[in-house]
């Protein structure tokens, strides 16, 4: 039997990371792409391919300085393009020998940037996080210490999901429980 894989998705500051621990603690598998982000950033390739792209400042020590980097790419497309191009063929591969390797037979993806990375069609459905454009931006300069034009600049650069999968909406502008039972509610309907 093939894997379901479903993927959480949604602007920066939607909750995503919310959504991806209530699964978890529902007993869901869930991989999160940052992280495994971080994990090809570690690789001696492509933090050379950085230095190259953007400038040795940014690979400190043999250590890749991600916030600068990212106030640095997020200003301008071309070096968004970049940046992908060094990334994301990295990130799906990695994703799928995760996914591969995992006994479930449901699992879940956090995931920012759908429809450039998803090009080989691996997610059934996607579940997309959404909230108020002033609770995201509030969120994100809460969370990460950067100044709400840095959080409007990356939500500007983000794109929306379209349609090659099942897509379900989760609205999150309640409370944490509120959130918690919709999540519930769709695993029931899906029959998860």
């Amino acid at each position: 039997m093939a894997k379901t894989v479903i993927a959480i998705t949604g602007r920066i500051g939607s909750g995503k990371s919310t959504v991806a621990n209530i699964i978890k603690g529902l007993g869901f598998i869930v991989f999160d792409c940052d992280e495994i982000s971080k994990e090809v950033a570690e690789s001696c390739a492509v933090k050379e391919e950085i230095a190259q792209a953007f400038g040795r400042e940014f690979v400190e020590d043999g250590v890749l300085n991600r916030r600068k980097l990212r106030e640095y790419v997020f200003v301008e497309k071309e070096r968004i393009d970049t940046l992908n191009g060094i990334f994301h063929k990295r990130i799906m591969n990695e994703l799928q020998s995760h996914i591969e390797r995992c006994g479930a037979d449901v699992v879940f993806v956090e995931i920012q940037l759908l429809n450039e990375i998803d090009d080989k069609n691996l997610f059934r459905y996607v579940w997309v996080v959404e909230a108020k454009e002033q609770s995201r931006f509030d969120r994100v300069v809460q969370r990460d210490g950067v100044a709400i034009d840095n959080a409007r600049s990356i939500d500007g650069r983000q794109s929306d999901v379209s349609g090659k999968t099942e897509c379900f909406s989760i609205i999150n502008d309640g409370t944490l429980e509120e959130l918690r039972q919709k999540v519930k509610d769709l695993i029931d309907d899906l029959s998860l």
